[in-house]
């Protein structure tokens, strides 16, 4: 027999995909229920409406990307590896987490209002610990960065190059990654690069 909390996770795992390839509009409790393996009825003991469903969904998504990034983040290194490793785990999540991104991308406007504001506050959280990574380079001379707050913003952004920017002939996201973040240390005029 199933834990509840493995029942709601099933139930969240298969809501991502079913609101990924079907859209908000389109998907129902039915289906994702289906997808599941567990009966409608069971679905509202845990979530009371496909709203309700959606918010947790995203939310749940996001705060595992948000946990990863963090995680790299804080591994020790020279500021230029601590970076550069959150731009690759970046890559790796956004690559690994399709159905996720396919929701963001696909409902961006049927996203509560709730759920805006916490992903907002999310990526406040993420650019702190940049902002205090990019200090910590002040403080050691690894960097000379004039406004470590408007940086970590210019970084925080610069990880959404991979969900817009569009490769030309056989350029892959890793060598545009390596591009960017070339401009970036020189943009910010680090006395070394690793």
């Amino acid at each position: 027999m199933q834990s509840k909390e493995n029942k709601r996770d099933l139930i969240i795992d298969a809501a991502l995909h079913v609101f990924g390839e079907e859209g908000y509009d389109r998907a129902t409790i039915q289906a994702i229920a289906k997808r599941a393996g567990v009966g409608k009825g069971t679905t509202y003991e845990y979530f009371s409406s496909k709203e309700e469903l959606f918010f947790e969904t995203i939310q749940s998504g996001v705060s595992y990307l948000m946990t990863e990034l963090e995680k790299v983040l804080s591994i020790e290194g020279s500021i230029y590896e601590q970076i550069e490793r959150l731009h690759y785990r970046h890559l790796e999540l956004f690559k690994s987490q399709k159905q996720l991104h396919k929701v963001m991308m696909n409902d961006l406007g049927k996203i509560p209002k709730d759920i805006k504001y916490w992903f907002l506050e999310q990526e406040q959280r993420l650019v702190t610990m940049i902002e205090s990574v990019l200090k910590k380079g002040n403080e050691s001379g690894d960097i000379d960065c004039a406004n470590p707050y408007l940086t970590a913003y210019m970084i925080m952004t610069g990880l959404r190059v991979v969900f817009v920017y569009k490769p030309k002939d056989n350029e892959q996201l890793e060598d545009v990654i390596e591009e960017q973040l070339r401009q970036l240390w020189n943009g910010i005029n680090t006395s070394s690069t690793k």
